[in-house]
């Protein structure tokens, strides 16, 4: 391309060449071109514009020139804000951003304002005030993106060159042509700046536009339109986006049905596909016979673009951005009212590509910037002729602003339904319609009410790529597996959890609440049929044929029952781990931000929490609990502990069960364990949350205060982002004592200094998890509680999955995975994105280990939609039912101890430090079965998170208080939980859900994890970590068979946790992150 100003010989040729051509065209002289369009020389520019006013700025306007009958379909004009490149939406409200394309059917129409036949125009006029006053641009492109004008305007200098950039569309690295002299804030009303030259502009005076314009007003909330001057003055906007010329079916001119050939040009032929495949050319021409059916009329005809040419046989569609003509039979009808505004059509069989040749034979037709009700009424079995734009959809080939439809004939039978076995390449099927036939299973339910959508996979429940396979290649080969496995299911509406209506979540059909559930792990009764759509952001998805989608889908609830108690476990001590996500007594409310005060936001909300925590709790029955996610705000009458205990109370017997009071100081100046009684804001550690225990006073004793490690005990323990794990030990009545220690360890989503993501499946800060984990090793081999007894339970959620360093390093440090020991391989307490896997553990000293006889999560939450939490909009949320308490699933674990009668053994060597960013563990322990684990499923989004915990809060260590055995909670006025005192209910041994028959996995005397040996992190040599000799285990094959959903995060709010799933919808035009956000 010349650079500007290089040509003044070519410039003066073609004004010369332009008078010669157009005789009537010499009052408007064509301005000099930064380049040359394909079709040759072609006069087509600026020569009109009117930006500024006295007053509000009202029609304001630009008019393009250039020979009449001109075809200036999918010509551009591109606003620019200075040197920086494009305009921002804000600065240039167009609709589609700051390119506005010329829509199919657009001509230039002889506009009588030069006295000419041969010259024509088309006049764009802007919405109030939607041309800026100063530093902008305009560019004038053609369909093949040569820039053919580029004017600029201002109040003061006004010329600029715009930075050269692949970014910054056409006019990249070109110096615009001023507009001068300018208007002003006092040019009258009415008026604008008209070209007398190549570069020279008349003063403002009053305007040109024609007949057509009358100077009209276009309202703020209105797109631009596209005003023909002369005998062209339809209205081009409808919903904000472009529209025809308004010569729907009709001639614009002669009564030839095709736009006129632009004067001086040729027709050039469309862009080739952007296929790598070099496929052979596409033959467009249509000569086989309508299908049977009595097809009549044009459909099929010569001349039409078949579908199969304007989809391609590559990975990007043949076309795009030009007007054709095709015909199909409609499949899928949905633009009724509330739905996609739009329908499926595919080419009849006979004239179908065949599909091994890779190309698709289907086309959406969207009737965007189209009053549907301008066209024909269509039905499933209509041979449909339909004029349009083809453009891509955020990856989907489809038409719109169509021009024409023409129903041939109607009853015909539709073509061939393809069959689809996943996995394999979809984008064959691309808008045709589909059936799966293989068994499938649901793996994502969290978008039911958000979008109307829910996940579908094969081979039945998909894990986490690290609760399964090593961090680095084989967990990146187990996710890229999980890609080809799932397909999305609409509900072919357009209405949305935000929309007006909202949306009420449909499946499953007639409609989701909390005694019709639609659980992670139901599969579908049958086939799935329907047509395949495409986004960018999605992937595929299927839209069932029926009105409404939802009914033609039934879901078999068999393959993953909700339990409806609590499981039953041996053994004489029963101990839980929990996680109450977000268990706050003070609301978002008064002050008090969604960072700081992180649950309930109305009193309503707060008590169906409360009461769905403590029937989730009671049906348990457990002698002691370790819970994560309570507010830090100490423990005094309102606390969360005080609260959730004394409304436990309430609901079992007053006085059954007291919690743990943490006030030892940390030997820090200051403390980071607050040791003030009346601590109401971070108590334990600096983050909003904390965790806390409870204990059934009539089974067990505690023994000694609860200790909690901080930086100030061991410095490596990274206490600036990670909350304090806290022990303490309890005597049981037969002697036994056990030292349960709750851990709440660093989350994945936001990002730790020097300890970013290093993209192997662990996510972020998994190097501060593994600093913890081996810090909290260290801790228990010094016996902080004085216990002096080897049996220690880690309880809690540690932010990692079971393949995850620090899991490796607790196992290096002596403790047993008792989840993975006594459920097996395939256990889950969390899904995330349509994957399973528990980031909540057990973990067992090797002394403590052979005293656990069972080990049983309580399936209640993780596979629950999350419109049945207690914060969901919808209402769905149930008081009365313990459903979706929380996302993650409590553990369980039953087990009789051995009468504690000897002291710790002697601590073993430390284990090796931890170097920064360390490879994986170099111990993988042997492989399941090929069929012991289900081919995963797509994973659109990133692992779960939660909110950085802000710094520790300096709080003066007063005198240390030491409580053995608690006072009753005395809380004021909670809110009273119904069915007091419920008889705990016996499960004898519940069947687990079967997948694929996969093989206990056998964990025997599992050898110490390896880890590399870098420097250690600290200066001072901590204490030794007892090493005792590793407990052979006798696990059960665990199974279980259903999946999840992913967390969403509110865009608008950076203090929540997780910035995840960006489910784009297509039906919104643009991808929303308007979900509120889940703490881990």
């Amino acid at each position: 391309m010349a650079a500007p100003g290089r040509l003044p010989a070519l410039v003066m040729l073609m004004a010369l060449l332009a008078v010669a051509l157009f005789p009537g065209a010499d009052a408007r002289i064509f301005p000099e071109r930064r380049s040359l369009a394909q079709t040759g020389v072609t006069a087509v520019f600026f020569d009109e514009i009117h930006w500024d006013n006295n007053g509000t700025d009202v029609a304001e306007a630009v008019e393009i020139f250039g020979p009449v009958g001109t075809d200036v379909t999918g010509y551009k004009l591109t606003r620019y804000a200075g040197a920086g490149g494009l305009c921002s939406t804000s600065v240039c409200p167009l609709p589609s951003g700051p390119t506005l394309t010329f829509p199919a059917g657009s001509i230039l129409r002889g506009d009588g304002s030069s006295g000419s036949t041969t010259s024509g125009t088309i006049v764009v006029v802007f919405p109030v005030d939607g041309l800026t006053n100063s530093g902008a641009g305009m560019a004038l492109s053609d369909p093949a993106s040569q820039l053919l004008d580029f004017i600029s305007w201002s109040s003061t200098s006004n010329t600029f060159t715009v930075t050269a950039s692949a970014n910054t569309g056409p006019a990249s690295g070109e110096t615009s042509t001023p507009v001068s002299p300018r208007e002003t804030s006092s040019t009258p009303v009415g008026y604008s700046v008209q070209r007398t030259g190549s570069t020279t502009w008349s003063s403002p005076a009053a305007n040109s536009f024609g007949p057509a314009y009358a100077g009209q007003a276009v309202p703020s909330s209105e797109g631009p339109r596209i005003i023909g001057a002369g005998n062209l003055p339809s209205q081009l906007v409808v919903d904000g986006l472009l529209t025809s010329t308004g010569y729907r079916g009709t001639a614009p001119t002669g009564g030839n049905t095709s736009p006129p050939t632009p004067v001086g040009s040729t027709v050039s032929s469309p862009p080739p596909a952007l296929s790598t495949s070099n496929p052979p050319p596409v033959d467009t021409t249509v000569s086989s016979p309508p299908p049977a059916g009595g097809a009549t009329g044009t459909c099929g005809s010569a001349g039409e673009t078949p579908i199969y040419a304007i989809n391609g046989n590559g990975q990007a569609q043949a076309i795009a951005d030009k007007q054709v003509v095709t015909s199909g039979i409609v499949t899928g009808e949905f633009d009724e009212a509330n739905r996609l505004n739009g329908i499926f059509i595919q080419t009849p069989d006979a004239q179908a590509d065949p599909i091994t040749a890779g190309t698709s034979n289907g086309l959406f037709v969207y009737f965007v910037g189209t009053s549907r009700a301008t066209f024909p009424a269509t039905a499933p079995g209509d041979y449909i002729q339909v004029s349009g734009t083809i453009v891509n959809y955020n990856g989907l080939p489809e038409m719109n602003a169509v021009t024409a439809l023409t129903i041939c004939s109607s009853g015909n039978p539709p073509p061939t339904i393809s069959p689809v076995t996943l996995p394999t390449d979809l984008r064959q099927y691309l808008s045709m319609q589909v059936n799966f036939p293989q068994t499938l299973t649901v793996t994502d339910n969290y978008n039911d009410d958000f979008y109307g959508e829910i996940e579908l996979s094969v081979n039945g429940r998909r894990y986490v790529p690290t609760q399964v396979a090593d961090p680095g290649a084989p967990a990146n080969a187990v996710a890229a597996s999980n890609d080809a496995q799932a397909i999305l299911v609409d509900d072919g509406s357009s209405l949305t959890s935000r929309s007006s209506p909202p949306l009420k979540p449909p499946y499953p059909y007639p409609g989701l609440s909390d005694s019709n559930t639609i659980r992670v792990g139901y599969t579908l009764a049958g086939p799935l049929n329907g047509d395949l759509s495409y986004g960018s952001s999605f992937g595929y998805l299927v839209e069932p044929i029926g009105n409404p989608s939802s009914a033609a889908l039934t879901f078999d609830p068999s393959t993953n029952p909700r339990p409806t108690a609590g499981p039953a476990v041996a053994g004489s001590l029963k101990v839980v781990g929990m996680n109450l996500e977000n268990f706050f007594t003070q609301l978002q409310a008064n002050g008090c931000s969604s960072s700081d005060c992180r649950g309930a936001k109305t009193q309503q909300q707060f008590d169906t929490q409360l009461a769905k925590e403590v029937l989730a709790i009671t049906a348990l029955n457990g002698d002691i609990y370790a819970f994560q996610e309570l507010q830090n705000n100490g423990f005094g009458p309102s606390s969360a502990i005080a609260t959730l205990t004394n409304a436990v109370n309430n609901a079992v017997g007053a006085g059954t069960y007291a919690f743990i009071r943490v006030n030892q100081p940390d030997g820090g100046s200051p403390s980071i364990i607050s040791t003030d009684p009346n601590c109401a804001r971070q108590c334990v550690g600096g983050d909003a949350i904390t965790v806390g225990m409870m204990y059934r006073v009539s089974a067990v004793t505690p023994v000694g205060a609860a200790r909690a490690i901080t930086k100030n005990v061991d410095p490596t323990f990274p206490s600036d982002n990670t909350r304090p794990s806290v022990a303490q030990t309890f005597a049981d009545n037969q002697g036994g004592k056990i030292t349960v220690v709750a851990n709440h360890l660093k989350s994945k989503g936001s990002a730790c200094s020097g300890d970013a993501d290093q993209k192997d499946g662990q996510g972020n800060c998994n190097l501060t998890r593994q600093r913890a984990a081996a810090a909290i090793v260290r801790w228990l081999a010094s016996d902080p509680t004085g216990s002096n007894d080897p049996d220690f339970l880690l309880l809690g959620d540690m932010n990692a999955y079971a393949k995850e360093d620090p899991i490796k390093t607790f196992e290096a440090g002596g403790f047993v995975n008792m989840i993975a020991a006594k459920i097996g391989p395939l256990a889950y307490s969390y899904v995330f994105g349509g994957e399973s896997g528990y980031l909540d553990h057990a973990l067992a000293s090797s002394a403590l280990a052979p005293q656990v006889q069972d080990v049983a999560e309580f399936h209640i939450n993780a596979d629950e939609p999350i419109v049945l939490h207690y914060d969901s909009p919808t209402g769905l949320a149930s008081p009365t039912s313990m459903y979706r308490c929380s996302d993650h699933d409590p553990v369980i674990l039953g087990m009789t101890l051995t009468p504690s009668s000897s002291a710790l053994p002697p601590p073993a060597a430390n284990p090796p430090p931890i170097a920064a960013n360390p490879p994986p563990a170099s111990v993988n322990p042997p492989p399941a079965a090929a069929d012991s684990q289900p081919p995963p499923v797509v994973n659109a989004n990133p692992p779960p998170v939660e909110n950085a915990n802000p710094p520790p809060v300096a709080i003066p260590s007063p005198p240390t208080a030491e409580i053995a055995s608690p006072p009753p909670v005395e809380v004021a006025s909670p809110p009273p939980v119904q069915n007091a005192s419920p008889p705990p209910v016996q499960i004898s041994s519940p069947p687990p859900v079967q997948i694929a028959s996969p093989p206990p996995v056998q964990i025997a005397s599992p050898p110490p994890v390896q880890i590399a040996s870098p420097p250690p992190l600290a200066k001072s040599s901590p204490p030794a970590v007892a090493t005792p000799t590793p407990v052979p285990t006798n696990p059960k094959g665990g199974c279980g068979n259903a999946c999840n959903c992913p967390n969403e995060n509110a865009c608008t709010n950076g203090n929540k946790p997780c910035a995840w799933f960006n489910n784009a919808c297509r039906k919104l035009s643009q991808p929303l992150c308007l979900l509120p956000s889940v703490q881990l």
